[in-house]
């Protein structure tokens, strides 16, 4: 199911929200902003936990910029708790027809988020007559001010350069943490006690799932029940699964080609509670996915296993962390500039880009951070 809804909303995108791109370009004003009266600022960021994640350092930019300034976020309710809570934020907005609707010229100056889509250039276009995106596809005819979109560097950096177009002065070697509840905090604690786990022993959490439109992305299971049996036994390491619910089904394939015991996490966490608990492990490792993402910003040492993207954009961010990448051929091949990501049919190779990392490359890593 979600699947198809990220399906339909790519082709709505490219056939309703691109052309509209092209025509609302003919009435673009281009007028001067004036920095020091900037009282309302609105940053539109409406998809996937992991971006929205990797985004923070910027709002933070903004509001240290622009202090006295209200800073908004439009987002959508599945990535919206990564935003709630934090202080630097003033309101999150629901991404909906109605409270879009209320946004119109509300803003001195709007930032775009997306790197792909055209809906977000036509609603930073409705809400504030000055603004800002990136400089690819029709959409960049929209906006005020374009940056460049860079492939080799990493998307905190192009993130932070939209907010530097309008003057901002910030740079930073590591994200921002979600904020979690007291009761966020009991729960893991409970959880922990529950399954025997103290402060001593040597954490490892797993994430082995992906998002359901991106399985490509996802090493092979037999090749992570291998690697936990040896951290169990080597390392003496006590393996946490984190994930989803439908992760569940992706552990039981794991354990059942195990010796060792682990424990399972998939499923029985919220987002800010799975935050929690990747907080209390020693090192995670992961697909490139949200959790990844998460295990970085709460400041846990994370190793990011890459094939189909490349780890110059998305590697988990921060200096005590890592990734494993091995090329392959036609590998990476995601266009993060491209609202459809993938091309339509992919290789033998490109299918199998993930095979290419070996249980001794994650062992390696793994060596390296402890």
């Amino acid at each position: 199911m979600t699947k198809f809804i990220v399906s339909s909303g790519r082709l709505i995108d490219k056939y309703i929200f691109k052309p509209l791109c092209n025509i609302l370009s003919v009435f673009k004003v281009n007028k001067e902003l004036n920095k020091s009266k900037i009282k309302k600022i609105l940053v539109v960021k409406l998809w996937a936990l992991g971006d929205s994640i990797v985004l923070l350092p910027t709002l933070v930019a903004l509001k240290k910029q622009f202090p006295k300034a209200e800073l908004h976020v439009l987002s959508h309710p599945r990535n919206k708790v990564v935003f709630e809570g934090q202080p630097f934020i003033d309101q999150v907005i629901d991404f909906g027809l109605i409270n879009i609707l209320k946004l119109f010229r509300k803003y001195d100056v709007c930032i775009d988020s997306e790197p792909a889509l055209n809906v977000s250039a036509v609603i930073s276009f409705f809400a504030s007559k000055h603004t800002i995106g990136f400089d690819h596809g029709a959409r960049a005819k929209l906006y005020s001010q374009t940056s460049e979109f860079n492939k080799k560097r990493h998307m905190v950096q192009n993130y932070l350069d939209l907010a530097r177009k309008i003057g901002v002065k910030y740079d930073t070697d590591k994200l921002i943490p979600l904020i979690t509840l007291q009761s966020d905090k009991d729960f893991v604690s409970t959880f922990l006690k529950n399954h025997h786990i103290s402060k001593k022993d040597f954490v490892v959490g797993i994430a082995p799932g992906v998002a359901e439109s991106v399985k490509f992305r996802m090493w092979p299971l037999k090749k992570l029940a291998e690697l936990s049996d040896i951290l169990i036994k080597v390392h003496k390491a006590k393996i946490i699964f984190i994930g989803t619910k439908a992760d569940k089904s992706l552990v039981g394939e794991i354990t059942s080609n195990m010796t060792g015991k682990t424990i399972d996490a998939t499923g029985q966490t919220s987002v800010k509670q799975a935050a929690e608990l990747t907080r209390n492990c020693n090192i995670v490792i992961s697909n490139d996915s949200g959790t990844m993402h998460i295990s970085a910003a709460m400041g846990t040492k994370t190793i990011g296993l890459f094939g189909p993207n490349t780890p110059l954009l998305w590697a988990p961010y921060g200096r005590n962390n890592t990734f494993v990448f091995k090329p392959k051929k036609g590998c990476p091949f995601m266009d993060n500039k491209n609202p459809e990501l993938t091309p339509t049919h992919l290789t033998k190779d490109q299918e199998t880009c993930m095979d290419a990392i070996s249980v001794n490359d994650v062992l390696d890593a793994v060596k390296g951070l402890k």
